[in-house]
């Protein structure tokens, strides 16, 4: 990992709140727990068109089974389907808790954040010798 470039101070305001902000992104992102890292490429993962596609193959799949549709494989699962059900409901709350892991984690970024960001932008002292040179 290499270190973060400290925002100058005497550069330009929009040029020094710009780095000081993307410091604040950088820390937060490379400050995440093991959990919080997990919960957030799971979060990444789940919320993708591939996962879509693969779970909607995944409960075609089952379904076509245990209607009896494939031949040579006997239904386990018959129809309600409640093997299915349980498995979807259980992958569904820990989905559901892995979400509410990263939204914490992007609450208290976001609310340290708008604090970090409140403090940048607070007007500095513009001296006019600067500008007219």
């Amino acid at each position: 990992m290499t270190p973060n470039k400290q925002p100058q101070a005497n550069a330009h305001p929009t040029e020094f709140n710009i780095s000081a902000i993307a410091k604040l992104e950088a820390d937060a992102l490379s400050g995440r727990n093991l959990t919080e890292r997990a919960s957030d490429a799971i979060t990444k993962s789940v919320g993708s068109l591939a996962f879509l596609a693969l779970h909607l193959t995944f409960i075609g799949v089952w379904m076509s089974i245990n209607l009896g549709l494939v031949r040579g494989i006997k239904p386990f699962d018959p129809f309600p389907f409640g093997i299915l059900s349980v498995v979807v409901s259980s992958e569904a709350v820990f989905l559901t808790i892995f979400v509410l892991i990263s939204q914490n984690r992007m609450s208290r970024h976001t609310q340290f954040s708008d604090y970090g960001a409140a403090s940048i932008k607070r007007p500095r002292k513009i001296h006019c010798h600067e500008y007219f040179k």
